[in-house]
């Protein structure tokens, strides 16, 4: 009987760890929802500014005269300037 018992508190004390991954994965995705949504607005302001992605050739050309970390570091910094402004 005793090892049954031990075998419940074991299950038992499962069930509340599994309870808690859920609690966070669900508060997670309601960080990730948010940032989402955040991000999609940035997009649609600066689309309504007309601010467009390069055409693949631009992108070609683009990356000849720049380093790729310079490329990364103008997107950040347009994605911050966005985020400010809204």
């Amino acid at each position: 009987m005793e090892e049954q018992q031990n075998h419940l508190v074991q299950v038992v004390q499962q069930q509340k760890d599994i309870i808690g991954e859920i609690s966070e994965l669900q508060s997670t995705l309601e960080t990730k929802r948010n940032l989402g949504m955040k991000l999609q607005g940035i997009i649609e302001y600066l689309n309504s500014l007309g601010v467009t992605l390069p055409e693949a050739a631009d992108d070609e050309s683009a990356s000849d005269d720049e380093s790729a970390s310079d490329g990364a570091a103008a997107d950040e910094e347009t994605v911050e300037g966005a985020e400010t402004t809204t």
